[in-house]
């Protein structure tokens, strides 16, 4: 049993750092084009909208707890 353990952590340890590997490898060709990036005020907007909502749930979550609970009475 702890065989099987150990042998699917290796697998699993290999599978993530080989993504984290590719991300820091360079790349082989650039693309002709750019992709993503887009660098707007809206996009900045949005991001600064999202931590701030990330940051009022994780400090006070009661709101969201009230909404979670509506729902699964409803449902």
């Amino acid at each position: 049993m702890l065989g099987v353990l150990v042998l699917g952590s290796g697998i699993g340890l290999y599978y993530y750092l080989r993504i984290i590997y590719r991300m820091f490898m360079p790349e082989k060709h650039s693309l002709p084009y750019r992709v993503g990036g887009v660098e707007s005020v809206s996009s900045y907007a949005v991001l600064a909208i999202l931590l701030f909502l990330l940051l009022l749930f994780g400090v006070y979550p009661a709101p969201i707890m009230s909404i979670v609970a509506t729902a699964s009475a409803i449902i």
